[in-house]
């Protein structure tokens, strides 16, 4: 367990390069901020696994993937994310209202999209196939 989690931790830094150099265009700014990561990393996630450790990865990937403009396959990744935790739900709120805001093109919001929901709906069917949809809304939602 504790190599998975350094793998994450690897995988979360060289994301973060990855985007700041995308964002930015500017290698000093991504060495700036992985060196920032880095440094407070061990105080704010820790050197263990939680779900919240294990939250960072997906968004990380989805918001490369996202800015990269792999609408789809963004979505697919930030709705690993949300069935991992369910806060995650929220960066898919988040993302769709930035590409609504910054891109007007509602085409890439379908795109986008369509990666949670296909995986909402395979979760939904399995629930429901089992018996333990209301179930699951009582210990997720209520």
């Amino acid at each position: 367990m504790q190599a998975f989690a350094w793998i994450l931790f690897l995988t979360n830094d060289i994301l973060i390069f990855l985007i700041v150099r995308k964002i930015t265009k500017n290698r000093l700014f991504a060495y700036l901020s992985l060196m920032f990561y880095v440094s407070t990393q061990p105080f704010l996630e820790g050197n263990m696994l939680w779900f919240d450790n294990v939250l960072v990865t997906p968004i990380l990937m989805g918001t490369y993937l996202l800015i990269n403009k792999r609408m789809f396959w963004s979505g697919v990744i930030f709705g690993l994310a949300a069935l991992t935790k369910q806060t995650a739900g929220l960066f898919i709120v988040i993302s769709s209202l930035w590409l609504v805001i910054s891109k007007r093109n509602f085409k890439n919001v379908v795109y986008f999209l369509t990666g949670p929901v296909m995986l909402g709906l395979v979760l939904g069917v399995r629930l429901i196939s089992e018996g333990q949809f209301m179930d699951f809304i009582n210990w997720t939602l209520i």
